[in-house]
């Protein structure tokens, strides 16, 4: 590995065991990977959050929203996310409780030139209060813009909008010349004795 690479890896493990570190002071962490993406390894953190999720005895329809939503960020890391030898061990995946509160986090790579096409994307998406009038912009989207060789246009941060029905909550953080570190929030409400403490609607801040 270079020495650039080396300070990327570095950089990204410092922030993961942060990250992670303060998210135990208030919530249960249920699944937490710093991994580089591959079919073997995607299989594995799938399996263990199906595991993770079915340990909640949620209502099947909550545990069906929330995996598909990790399987769909899971994806858009291995798709979008920057992964090669100067950058192996890039990408990490969280998912914790803080009582009626779900907490599915990503963070991978990206290079600094995709920085403000993703922020205003998700400014976009975030614009939106009402959910019908969500589904009407990923309609539009879906019939008016082309597919890109990697996917759609976007359409999958709106899928994820419309699943929690919470704000994307987003941070970029600048790496190196060459790439930042994109970190994804999503917050999920969840049906139990304890009382709901997720944040609607706020920045996301580590």
């Amino acid at each position: 590995m270079s020495i650039q690479g080396f300070a990327t890896a570095s950089y990204i493990q410092f922030q993961y065991k942060e990250h992670l570190a303060q998210l135990k002071l208030t919530d249960d962490v249920l699944v937490s990977y710093l991994v580089t993406l591959n079919p073997v390894t995607i299989s594995e953190i799938e399996n263990k959050i199906e595991e993770k999720l079915n340990y909640l005895h949620l209502q099947k329809a909550e545990i069906k929203k929330i995996f598909f939503t990790c399987v769909e960020l899971i994806q858009n890391q291995f798709l979008y996310g920057i992964s090669d030898e100067v950058t192996s061990g890039n990408t990490y995946f969280i998912i914790s409780k803080n009582g009626n509160c779900i907490k599915v986090i990503t963070a991978n790579l990206i290079q600094n030139s995709q920085v403000n096409s993703l922020k205003n994307k998700i400014a976009t998406i975030n614009s939106f209060n009402d959910k019908e009038k969500l589904k009407s912009y990923y309609l539009n989207q879906l019939v008016n813009n082309k597919f890109g060789e990697k996917g759609g246009a976007g359409l999958g941060f709106i899928t994820l909008a419309l699943k929690s029905m919470n704000l994307l909550q987003t941070q970029f953080k600048q790496v190196d010349e060459d790439y930042s570190l994109f970190l994804l929030n999503i917050n999920f409400d969840v049906k139990s004795n304890d009382a709901i403490v997720c944040p609607r609607f706020e920045g996301f801040n580590i």
